[in-house]
């Protein structure tokens, strides 16, 4: 093996590790649709919505091997944004998982690159607060609150607000 392939085979590990590092889901596909990458974390995703490996996907057209994406929220904003040839991202529910998931997506010449994130946490502690924040209201319409415990309950609901996003983004 002479000394270009060792450095090619070498920059190409470190290139693998780095995608794999990353705390985002990667997933690459081709203009038919055939997928041509996944990270570590994209392939996790991928097993658990549908049973199958990084090898059985691979190479595989997504909408064939992936019907829970093909009929998704997903599926039809990215073909919205292909059209515009425009990056998107949205934050989608998967019921199969009971997960929420933050998506990325930008389109190339030639491949499209889609970035994933778990975002259920997120989404519980927003769904919870803004509850708080009814209850909060409701309860001053019955019987008014005083300004300043009103605004100590709005400080203390945007401290907490803004830590779970500091912990959970």
């Amino acid at each position: 093996m002479d000394r270009q392939t060792k450095e090619a085979q070498g920059d190409q590990r470190v290139v693998k590790a780095i995608l794999d590092s990353i705390p985002l889901g990667l997933f690459v596909v081709d203009r038919q649709w055939q997928i041509l990458y996944l990270n570590r974390q994209a392939e996790r995703f991928f097993e658990q919505l549908t049973g199958r490996t990084r090898d059985h996907l691979l190479g595989k057209n997504i909408w064939e091997v992936c019907p829970e994406v093909a009929d998704s929220t997903f599926s039809r904003e990215f073909h919205l944004a292909l059209e515009d040839q425009r990056t998107f991202e949205l934050e989608t529910f998967y019921p199969a998982l009971n997960r929420w998931f933050g998506v990325l997506a930008s389109p190339a010449e030639d491949i499209r690159c889609f970035y994933l994130r778990d975002i259920t946490d997120r989404v519980r502690v927003e769904r919870e607060l803004r509850l708080v924040l009814e209850q909060l209201t409701e309860a001053d319409r019955a019987a008014p609150l005083s300004p300043d415990v009103l605004r100590g309950l709005l400080t203390a609901f945007e401290r907490t607000s803004q830590s779970h996003r500091a912990t959970i983004a």
